[in-house]
């Protein structure tokens, strides 16, 4: 076969490989150009920033009645060892103060705290309905039989004084004890206080419930056992060993008052209640916040006469340094009813006495008529 017959088949050989694969980029570029027409269409994707859910503080759906307000105490009050004012005073609490409420009164105006304690109800606010009634006497009298665990007696009480642990203040000279397995109540001997509705009164009863403190009292007796009503005569001691009678005249709160034959300490008293005079203390300041108490020191030998003058008989004398308490006055205040720690009684001219509280605040008991 001649050379040029074989060449013409391999050109064309040759040329068919070209032919297809130019067609084979024109099909791929239609159908990229189609996919590209087709993805135009769709919407373009928003970017989301990714952030932490926030917390959400947890919700009752209880309904708001479910949900009672707390007990809170109105203004500041003081806490008692039994449901009423007599009882001895425990401490106070600030107003504002939540209490837990665990039982009332059985006519409703007190109630006991889970401390154990008592607050008058009108001192609270918002307490629980229902609460349980319970025997105030019973639960401070079982509190005192699991306290009354004394120490040894102290030195200064006598050997023959017996233990008692405190169930209540009665007032500034008068408590009631649990002692010996029976309860009691004892008057302090050689003493005596403002009595209820006197200038005072409230004071005198504070500083005793003040002076008793807790823990274990000491009774000691005189010559008497008791008095004509049926109460203890008492000197009542602190665990340690400060006589409480007398601590009260020391202070001012009370004067010396003799009732023999029970004097044992009866100069002691008196000159406590002298001390306390000069040293303007307790009532001998003037003041109280309800009233001081209208108590008298003599400047020199005074004689105390059964009238308001001169004219009238000599009753009494008292030497110089006597405390005496003051009961009233005329109605223009020169002349003042008086009595002495021996008891004796009279009136004394006011240019007399050292007078500490105001003579437009006593009683008037003597008038020009009279």
């Amino acid at each position: 076969m001649p050379a040029s017959q074989h060449k013409q088949p391999r050109e064309k050989i040759e040329k068919q490989p070209r032919v297809r694969l130019g067609s084979l980029t024109v099909w791929l570029i239609l159908v990229a150009a189609l996919v590209v027409s087709a993805c135009g269409d769709a919407p373009t994707p928003t970017a989301v920033a990714t952030v932490e859910p926030t917390p959400r503080p947890r919700r009752s759906y209880l309904p708001t009645e479910t949900l009672p307000a707390p007990s809170v105490v109105s203004e500041e009050a003081n806490l008692r060892a039994g449901p009423g004012l007599e009882y001895e005073r425990l401490g106070s609490i600030a107003p504002g103060e939540v209490v837990t409420l665990t039982a009332r009164s059985a006519a409703g105006d007190w109630y006991q705290l889970a401390s154990g304690a008592w607050i008058a109800a009108f001192l609270v606010q918002d307490a629980p309905a229902g609460l349980p009634v319970v025997d105030g006497e019973a639960v401070v009298l079982a509190n005192a039989a699991a306290l009354l665990t004394p120490g040894p007696r102290p030195a200064a009480a006598p050997s023959d004084a017996i233990a008692a642990a405190l169930l209540r203040v009665v007032d500034g000279d008068t408590i009631e004890v649990l002692t010996e397995g029976i309860t009691a109540t004892v008057r302090y001997i050689g003493v005596d206080t403002p009595e209820r509705g006197q200038p005072g009164y409230r004071t005198a009863n504070e500083a005793n419930a003040a002076l008793l403190g807790e823990g274990a009292l000491w009774l000691a007796r005189d010559r008497s056992d008791r008095d004509r009503y049926g109460r203890l005569l008492r000197y009542v001691y602190r665990a340690d060993g400060e006589m409480v009678n007398r601590a009260l005249v020391a202070q001012g709160w009370a004067q010396p008052a003799e009732y023999p034959p029970d004097t044992a300490h009866a100069a002691e008293l008196q000159q406590a209640a002298v001390d306390a005079a000069r040293a303007g203390l307790g009532f001998w300041s003037g003041w109280a916040p309800d009233g001081a108490a209208p108590y008298a020191l003599t400047m020199g030998k005074v004689n105390l006469r059964a009238g308001p003058g001169t004219e009238f008989e000599i009753s009494a004398k008292a030497e110089n340094n006597t405390p005496l308490t003051v009961h009233g006055r005329t109605a223009d205040g020169q002349w003042l009813q008086m009595s002495a720690p021996d008891r004796s009684g009279g009136w004394v001219s006011v240019d007399l006495l050292a007078l500490r509280a105001p003579v437009d605040e006593i009683a008037v008991t003597w008038n020009a008529g009279d």
